[in-house]
């Protein structure tokens, strides 16, 4: 079986206007081969031919998600001017400060894996400014087809040079044209260009070798190796775990993450099942298990591991150890990484111009970094932290607002939410009556993709009016006749005009019973200060009670996943105190720490 490795760039200018813009003219690829190992040297020589003075270039482009990007130069009065890696936050604003005297900077941030915007101030009129760019990466492979190296929309002349040193008896086809591969060999090509590798499956396993640092291509079939990412959904993430786990699947999970339910269940299983974890997020299919550095995806396995027959193809790689370094300094903190000088979501490259005023600007942003590090160390002070507008694409898309023919409409009409309410008691307290109105984002599927809670009048009453929205089917809104997702306001009103006040349980106001079906069970629910949840039939005398970031509970919730998005949501979202289910025949109570 062969395996199929293609490596693509795709750069799209930012700019709307086309008569405003700063043009890419040419684009100039170095790239180098050591089997699936590759450094690129990627080249922008920008051109404002607006007749426009002050003018910024910007680009955002993609290259592997597998990418490390270590350097980047500006070419200023004729010189290459290499980038310093400073603190996401302090560059951007030394660049902002800066590009208002017009001094000349060169910004790069990424956005995602694989994702990077690259600013450049000023370009003047008929001015041409040369950006390069160094990264590092693992080719990513496809087992079907390889797509072109392709530049979208625009009207560029790319150059691509490529070196490769590949083992025996795999060969390359460039433009359609086959080339078999022993030695290191050099083609000089222009677009458009189809670069394609085919690499065998080996009896002899590659060995990458720099100094005493070695990585070993396996044979292995790695198909059946999962890598598992949070989408967001804890609940569904989880479930998906214990899935794998129970199935005795090979496969990777993400190794920590801000949130505290997830985090203490995913170490309880990482202890108790022995999973391999990722050790960053941004390591894309890097992992460190059992002490040993490991990189997968669909057909590729790497190990730092020396497997266990000895048959290998020796194949020295200048840089293999670019790709551990890498990986271990995730893990340090913000000033250890800016030393290293690989570019992450926490950090970006800036160029600056040999000028007193620049200079001044960027000791002054650095101070001001300090106090803000200081600051965030402090107990009771929250760091000066600025929303950046690059951190997610998805969720910007999420929040643009999308013109729409037909807004979204549930099953049965708005109606159906109040029906759904389903509560059959409620207390006279003013304060308790109202509307609660929730954003909801309606995908093209018609399903509640998000929610946000505008307006507030309970805990207790917000998680019913949510789950009242989510229990109706939903028609997506439509533009020129396609399904679009949207983001709608939805009113959930709470009235207690047609309910016979004495038959509400109360205890002078204080303990205040109402009913409500969430997550298609129904509750019964104690409104007090810190509010319980008793599913109908639950044995209050009889039951078996853990508190719910522990062990025991875990190792219920393990067996029995169903139970996870209860607990999650019941219990971390809506601050409740107590939540008791009822699940086969079991009454399980989980009491918050």
């Amino acid at each position: 079986m062969k395996k199929a490795v293609v490596v693509f760039i795709l750069i799209i200018l930012s700019n709307v206007n086309a008569q405003n813009r700063v043009e890419v003219r040419e684009v100039n690829i170095e790239t180098e081969f050591y089997d699936v190992l590759n450094k690129t040297r990627l080249e922008f020589i920008l051109i404002n031919e607006t007749g426009r003075n002050n003018l910024e270039g910007n680009i955002h482009f993609n290259i592997n998600k597998s990418a490390i990007i270590t350097d980047m130069w500006l070419e200023i009065d004729g010189e290459l001017k290499r980038a310093e890696t400073l603190a996401r936050l302090t560059g951007q604003k030394i660049y902002d400060r800066i590009t208002r005297r017009h001094i000349d900077p060169a910004l790069l941030t990424k956005i995602s894996n694989g994702a990077y915007y690259l600013r450049v101030f000023p370009v003047n009129s008929n001015q041409i400014r040369r950006v390069i760019i160094e990264y590092y990466s693992i080719l990513e492979t496809d087992d079907n087809y390889f797509p072109e190296w392709t530049f979208d929309k625009l009207n560029t002349k790319v150059n691509i040079t490529i070196t490769c040193a590949l083992p025996e008896s795999s060969y390359v086809y460039i433009n359609g044209i086959y080339a078999n591969i022993h030695t290191k060999n050099k083609f000089s090509l222009t677009t458009p260009t189809r670069i394609q590798f085919n690499f065998f499956k080996e009896k002899k396993p590659v060995r990458f070798y720099k100094n005493d640092f070695v990585l070993w291509q396996t044979t292995k079939e790695t198909k059946e190796f999962v890598k598992i990412i949070n989408s967001g959904d804890i609940p569904s993430y989880l479930e998906l775990v214990i899935e794998h786990i129970k199935n005795k699947d090979i496969f990777f999970i993400e190794k920590e993450d801000t949130n505290i339910f997830l985090n203490s269940f995913i170490r309880y299983l990482v202890l108790k099942y022995h999973i391999p974890t990722f050790y960053h997020d941004e390591a894309w299919n890097w992992a460190y298990y059992k002490g040993h550095l490991t990189y997968f995806d669909q057909y590729i396995m790497l190990y730092s591991q020396k497997p266990s027959h000895a048959n290998y193809q020796d194949l020295y790689c200048p840089y293999l150890n670019i790709f551990y370094n890498y990986l271990f300094g995730l893990n340090k903190k913000i000033d250890e990484q800016k030393d290293l000088g690989f570019l992450t979501l926490d950090l970006s490259k800036i160029v600056l111009e040999e000028n007193k005023r620049a200079l001044q600007i960027r000791e002054s942003e650095l101070k001001q970094e300090e106090e803000r590090i200081k600051q965030s160390m402090s107990p009771g002070m929250e760091p000066d932290f600025q929303p950046d507008p690059y951190d997610s694409e998805m969720e910007l898309m999420d929040y643009i607002f999308i013109a729409y023919d037909s807004s979204p409409q549930p099953v049965g009409g708005f109606r159906a939410i109040q029906k759904n309410l389903n509560y059959h008691s409620f207390t006279a307290r003013k304060d308790l009556q109202g509307r609660v109105v929730v954003n909801c984002l309606i995908d093209e599927n018609g399903q509640v993709a998000r929610t946000k809670i505008l307006k507030s009048l309970h805990p207790v009453l917000d998680l019913l009016a949510v789950n009242a929205i989510k229990s109706v089917e939903w028609k997506p809104a439509t533009q020129r006749n396609k399904p679009v997702k949207v983001w709608i306001g939805i009113p959930v009103v709470f009235i207690n005009d047609d309910i016979d006040n004495s038959q509400i349980e109360s205890d002078d106001n204080k303990i205040v019973k109402i009913s409500g079906r969430i997550l298609n069970r129904d509750f019964d629910i104690e409104l007090t200060e810190q509010n319980f949840f008793y599913e109908v039939g639950f044995d209050r005398a009889n039951n078996n009670k853990v508190i719910v970031n522990s062990e025991p509970s875990f190792d219920i919730l393990f067996d029995y996943p169903e139970l996870i998005k209860y607990v999650y949501e019941i219990i971390y979202i809506y601050k409740v105190k107590g939540l008791g289910l009822l699940h086969n025949g079991q009454s399980i109570y989980f009491e918050s720490e």
